[in-house]
């Protein structure tokens, strides 16, 4: 689709034996890399180390078009504590000028502060959020229009009626 067009913008070509594939550029891959530290609510050292490795390994990064991207699918907060966290916690390189950038008003820091729970995670102390509700916390805290997060709780709603009252007759 037309809005995922920038994950190819910087393609790397890969060799797989006498195979070559395209994969992700380095902005969709640390981007992803960072949403996933988030959808599991930070509590998994690995993917703080994974962030790291893909920021240590990434030889070119085009920073407009990873902040450009971070923007329409409105997840800066997300991606502000992804970056410091695995600065913090898995010695990632330091991203101050891209963080400056990425940092939320106080006010949110506060809420996100809280919501996420990052006084815990920043001593390994959390425990993770069932695996069903990962994904939903993360679009509903931060990423979706409140009338895309709307539509989202009804058809989780509709679904869940669905299932209730095929369970009951």
């Amino acid at each position: 689709p037309e809005s995922e067009e920038w994950v190819w913008k910087s393609v790397a070509k890969v060799r797989l034996d006498s195979t070559e594939i395209s994969i992700p550029g380095p902005e969709a891959r640390i981007l992803q890399l960072l949403l996933h530290a988030n959808q599991h609510g930070f509590t998994i050292l690995r993917l703080l180390h994974d962030i790291r490795w893909g920021l240590q390994t990434s030889d070119s990064f085009d920073e407009e078009l990873f902040l450009g991207t971070i923007k329409k699918l409105r997840c800066a907060t997300s991606i502000y504590f992804s970056m410091n966290l695995a600065v913090v916690l898995a010695g990632a390189p330091l991203l101050g000028p891209l963080c400056d950038r990425l940092r939320p008003s106080y006010a949110r820091q506060i809420l996100f502060w809280h919501l996420w729970n990052i006084p815990q995670i920043s001593q390994l102390e959390v425990r993770r959020l069932a695996t069903q509700f990962e994904s939903p916390r993360l679009y509903l805290l931060e990423m979706g229009t409140p009338w895309k997060k709307f539509i989202y709780l009804l058809g989780i709603l509709r679904e869940g009626t669905r299932n209730l009252l095929s369970n009951t007759f």
